[in-house]
């Protein structure tokens, strides 16, 4: 198949991915990071017209089309017995096994190995990360066949069913916060409750008045804080008013805020606290609150680089995290009027950054460094250190792209 002819089967605007000879993989470096618009270009669809195979991007890159990845047939047909409705999905095969191609409905899995309970590997799902090659040359040989040339099905992941005795992939993604919420650093850990607390506060059985001692015991630890308190009262506190069945509207608008203004793991911790300061308002548990959360932001993540110029993209695809993170936020801080300067001019000094992306300010100073060296900022002019008789002043830029 041609790339037009695989985009017409898919059915979506999937990332398709040029192969390396006698290799599974892409000949793109950070192709994580390729979009579809980016793929549009005359010269990328030239490398895959030459291409060895083609793969596709899986997950959000592609609008949440996944693959399924069977090692061998046993496993296929005692899968297919429980989901009939997969026999007619798209199915290719390399030189065993197969794949099932699904486009899946809601928050997705993390990609992970499927073992039955003998711990003998099966299989695999493949999801965020993740590619699969569609067409093309096997790299011992022979050619990837198309066995059910069909669109992929769409389902729920949750309308999947798995045989008992398989280790399969979680119903909800892994959360964002996983590091931050379990580190003792982390500000949920500082910020929200005593242990004992948090645990209550897991509960759907826990009474009101409980509830209302939580949610003020947060309210007294976020206040010991006062630069995490004031940054907090600024983007989420003064502008919005938690109300009973309006959460999830106000964690839309929360997340979408946030993305531009803070990093991902920061911007779950808030998300995190909001919940926790306004427990005696909310009555959805915090473990739904978190899960929609990420489920946002991963749709926000996806769909920045659609944003770019090409001269940004061309820059962003190079970034590792936090690097992308800073991006954003100096992006967003250059795009926005400013009584102090005007756009693509802004203020940002290295203690700002590391909060924001909850690193040190030493790492936060290296990253400014990292992004002018790449022709991202400059400085207009140098910051200044506060000192006695002589007000502090955050560093000058000008957005470059």
């Amino acid at each position: 198949m041609n790339p037009n002819e695989i985009l017409s089967l898919l059915g979506v605007p999937a990332v398709l991915l040029p192969i390396r000879k006698g290799t599974k993989a892409p000949t793109r470096s950070k192709w994580q990071k390729l979009t579809f618009a980016s793929t549009q270009t005359p010269a990328y669809q030239r490398s895959l017209s030459n291409a060895f195979a083609i793969g596709v991007s899986l997950g959000e890159a592609s609008q949440n089309l996944c693959s399924i990845d069977f090692d061998d047939d046993s496993a296929l047909e005692t899968f297919l017995a429980l989901n009939p409705l997969l026999k007619s999905t798209l199915r290719t095969r390399g030189q065993r096994g197969a794949n099932l191609w699904i486009i899946i409905e809601g928050p997705l899995p993390r990609s992970q190995m499927m073992k039955n309970d003998e711990s003998s590997a099966i299989g695999e799902w493949r999801a965020n990360g993740c590619h699969t090659i569609i067409t093309g040359r096997h790299k011992d040989g022979g050619n990837y066949e198309t066995l059910v040339k069909a669109p992929p099905q769409t389902l729920g992941f949750l309308n999947i069913s798995w045989p008992p005795n398989w280790v399969t992939p979680p119903s909800t993604p892994p959360p964002l916060s996983e590091i931050s919420i379990s580190s003792k650093n982390s500000a949920v850990s500082k910020l929200s409750m005593p242990n004992k607390m948090r645990s209550k506060m897991r509960s759907k059985t826990d009474s009101f008045a409980q509830r209302v001692k939580n949610a003020q015991a947060a309210r007294d630890n976020l206040n010991k804080t006062r630069h995490f308190a004031t940054f907090y009262e600024k983007h989420i506190g003064r502008v919005f008013s938690p109300q009973q069945g309006q959460r999830n509207d106000h964690l839309i608008k929360i997340v979408t805020h946030l993305f531009y203004v803070v990093g991902k793991k920061r911007a779950l911790e808030l998300c995190i606290i909001f919940h926790h300061l306004n427990q005696d308002i909310f009555l959805d548990p915090l473990e739904q609150h978190q899960s929609e959360a990420q489920a946002h932001l991963h749709t926000l993540t996806a769909d920045y680089p659609s944003k770019f110029i090409i001269s940004e993209l061309e820059i962003f695809q190079q970034l590792p995290n936090p690097h992308d993170d800073a991006f954003r936020i100096l992006r967003d801080l250059a795009h926005h009027e400013s009584p102090q300067c005007p756009p693509p001019e802004f203020f940002i000094s290295h203690a700002d950054l590391g909060f924001r992306l909850d690193v040190p300010k030493t790492n936060a100073g290296r990253i400014l460094a990292s992004l002018t060296s790449l022709g991202c900022i400059e400085i207009v002019s140098p910051g200044r250190k506060r000192e006695a008789g002589k007000q502090g002043r955050a560093t000058h830029y000008r957005w470059i792209p």
